[in-house]
């Protein structure tokens, strides 16, 4: 006995006619007519009795044909289900991130994903050394962070630039000007976001001023994305923030001065390990380089350039 088995009875059960069960089928008569003894001599009884252009189902046919016909329905459904599954539709995700969860393009992508209830997507905020840590441990399948990610043992994929942006109080002598490149900056005391022993952005800052023939003064806090506008009105520097931050934070009473020039874009990455063969993330990734290509189509800018090497590979 067989699925494939258990699938034709359950048609001829229905039809209970040969000749109609067998074209419902796209096989020959003869093949249903042997399937169906196949059938008897397994199970050890008959499961039709046959009179002239007619068939009955016996009582153990009649048993069979019940649950061969829930058993059909269920197995359509597991492999409708396995093959959701094989496309990314069905399943789990874990994403680590080091970026403003207000990107127009994350935020697209978490969106679809999220409100997907046969997918359970988990965020994980963290440092990049965190997130690589992360996926070394296997604890998630994707990270989403700041810079190049220059680690042979990963997987890496550019997938979308910001433009950065220069927050200074209103009295700031900035607050006129129209654009800012890093030399007009580079004197400037630049407030950053750090963490302990982590020190991947200042890395990437550096940098991205080293790309514009500059050395800039930076200093760093061990503080959160909306305490560094904190910093601004208490007039410890200006900031400098990618232009998907500005949507989450209030910026009520600052001037938002736009970066123009060499090493003024930062790069998203996105890292994964090799050998992670799990469907939804590359359904993710398809996503969000979906995203990013509507995204640049929406915009009449030119495409950004691709930003200077980050920090040395863990």
């Amino acid at each position: 006995m067989n699925i494939d088995g258990l699938i034709r009875y359950a048609v001829l059960a229905e039809e209970l006619h040969f000749r109609r069960a067998a074209a419902r089928l796209g096989i020959s008569q003869p093949s249903l007519t042997r399937r169906l003894r196949r059938l008897e001599q397994d199970f050890g009884v008959y499961l039709v009795e046959r009179h002239a252009n007619r068939l009955r189902l016996t009582t153990a046919g009649e048993i069979l044909a019940e649950r061969a016909t829930r058993f059909t329905r269920e197995f359509s459904r597991l492999k409708a289900d396995i093959a959701d599954a094989g496309r990314g539709i069905i399943g789990q995700l874990a994403v680590g991130f080091f970026t403003s969860l207000s990107s127009a393009i994350f935020l697209q992508v978490l969106r679809s994903f999220g409100s997907a209830e046969s997918v359970r997507l988990e965020l994980r905020e963290g440092t990049v050394r965190q997130q690589l840590l992360a996926l070394r441990r296997q604890e998630i399948d994707l990270a989403i962070a700041v810079g190049p990610m220059q680690d042979p043992s990963l997987n890496t994929e550019s997938l979308w630039h910001e433009r950065l942006i220069v927050v200074a109080p209103p009295d700031h002598p900035f607050a006129a000007a129209s654009t800012l490149s890093w030399p007009d900056i580079a004197s400037e005391r630049l407030i950053l976001r750090a963490s302990e022993q982590d020190h991947w952005i200042t890395d990437y800052v550096r940098n991205l001023a080293a790309a514009a023939g500059c050395r800039p003064h930076l200093t760093e806090f061990l503080t959160t994305r909306e305490n560094m506008v904190g910093l601004v009105r208490a007039g410890f520097g200006i900031a400098l923030l990618p232009e998907s931050s500005l949507l989450s934070l209030n910026m009520d009473q600052l001037a938002r001065i736009t970066m123009s020039g060499a090493g003024t874009h930062i790069e998203i990455v996105g890292a994964w390990l090799p050998g992670n063969a799990n469907p939804v993330l590359r359904r993710f990734l398809e996503q969000i380089t979906l995203a990013a290509s509507q995204d640049r189509r929406s915009t009449s800018s030119t495409a950004a350039p691709p930003a200077p090497s980050g920090p040395p590979a863990l």
